[in-house]
């Protein structure tokens, strides 16, 4: 349904290859690096030690899509580390109840969107991260999720600035790109919605809560 491509000023993303119907299931896909727990139990720096040993069951080809995912530069640096990588990259989960956090390399290439187009869930019976269409897609658009936060505010100034800090780009979506009278119109509902948005998001899609 999807391929994943060179997207101008995005670096890679995920473009649809043919019209995609709301509901689909457009992928499920098992983690390719795990640690157990939440992101606050790993303060920076601690999390290399858990990686390493994830990191050596990889084949070579699995090592390579690891370190091919990109890395938030204005909070790790330029040089690619596995901490930087993965927090970068992971998405927070719960399997049979209990909290871990994993990369998923074809999930991490979804870029983000304030109004998205799919959303992730965790299925435990697979035991796989599925992706399903939450509206209908055209052929050729992009494809993106919404990296949420439960409890934020959905301002654009709050959504823009999480988004910063946390995967180091400004989010120019079609709502992030409102402005006039659109904006000013899209900012009050989302005000008078509240974090209420924010939160239900998050629970429906995925709770991330990246480190």
């Amino acid at each position: 349904a999807f391929i994943v491509s060179e997207i101008e000023s995005k670096g890679h993303g995920v473009v649809a290859k043919r019209d995609i119907t709301i509901g689909e299931r457009l992928m499920a896909e098992r983690p390719l690096v795990e640690v157990p727990g939440e992101w606050s139990q790993y303060c920076q720096g601690t999390l290399e030690l858990h990686l390493v040993d994830a990191l050596v069951e990889l084949s070579p080809e699995d090592s390579d899509r690891f370190w091919a995912l990109s890395q938030n530069e204005h909070r790790f640096g330029a040089v690619k580390t596995a901490e930087g990588i993965f927090r970068t990259n992971a998405i927070p989960f719960r399997r049979a109840q209990q909290a871990h956090l994993a990369v998923f390399p074809v999930a991490a290439r979804f870029n983000h969107a304030c109004d998205p187009n799919v959303m992730y869930a965790w299925n435990d019976s697979l035991g796989q991260l599925t992706i399903h269409a939450c509206r209908p897609v055209a052929v050729g658009q992009e494809v993106s999720a919404y990296y949420g936060f439960d409890g934020d505010s959905v301002l654009r100034k709050h959504r823009q600035g999480r988004l910063r800090e946390t995967f180091g780009f400004d989010c120019a979506c079609a709502k992030c790109s409102l402005s006039g009278a659109a904006l000013s119109e899209s900012e009050k509902r989302l005000a008078a919605i509240g974090n209420a948005t924010s939160s239900t998001l998050s629970k429906t899609l995925l709770p991330h809560d990246w480190g």
